[in-house]
């Protein structure tokens, strides 16, 4: 486990942002991927981000490697137990911000809403971390729109605006500035409230 601000530190974020929606498949209809009991698959689809690296973030820590979307999606193998309070950052390197933008599980707080993007777009509260799962599998379904918003250090940048497409189960809310249009963003924390 590493510091976000660690990364931070580092350089600058190339970002990207998204959300996700959420079957599952029961353990009879999909064995676990490694044959271990506690293990989960996490396939997040995520379209129109292909080069976006995903990073599984809790609290202040990342955890493992970041992944690249390839095809419109992008897979983790984790602890089963590990999927509630997960997150997810979105990076990639034509994005230029100081901050690192976050996927959001919910705009209105509950799971099974279509969010338009323009409704997205308006947001000034989104949560980020997943309720999570106890199946061996499970498909995070994505909507992503791209926002032309202020780079770091100046100019403009496109950044992702990643949320899930339905909504998905998720904890906690984070305020977002209008200035943000719908993107949450951290530079050092993404703890969950509740």
């Amino acid at each position: 486990m590493k510091k976000l601000a660690a990364t931070a530190a580092a350089g600058t974020f190339l970002v990207a942002g998204g959300i996700v929606g959420i079957t599952g498949t029961s353990a009879a209809a999909a064995p676990s991927p490694r044959g271990d009991a506690g293990v989960t698959r996490v396939v997040l689809h995520i379209p129109n981000c292909s080069g976006c690296s995903i990073t599984r973030l809790r609290g202040q820590y990342y955890y493992g490697a970041s992944k690249t979307v390839k095809n419109g999606k992008v897979s983790f193998i984790v602890p089963t137990s590990d999927t509630r309070r997960m997150a997810f950052a979105v990076t990639k390197s034509s994005v230029k911000v100081n901050y690192l933008p976050l996927l959001v599980m919910s705009y209105s707080g509950k799971s099974g809403v279509y969010t338009s993007a323009s409704t997205a777009s308006k947001a000034r509260k989104a949560s980020i971390c997943w309720a999570g799962t106890k199946s061996s599998v499970a498909h995070l379904y994505f909507k992503t729109s791209w926002v032309t918003m202020a780079g770091f250090p100046t100019g403009t940048t496109k950044v992702p605006r990643v949320w899930a497409y339905p909504s998905v189960g998720s904890i906690g809310k984070w305020s977002i500035p209008a200035s943000a249009k719908g993107i949450p963003g951290t530079q050092n924390n993404a703890s969950c409230t509740s």
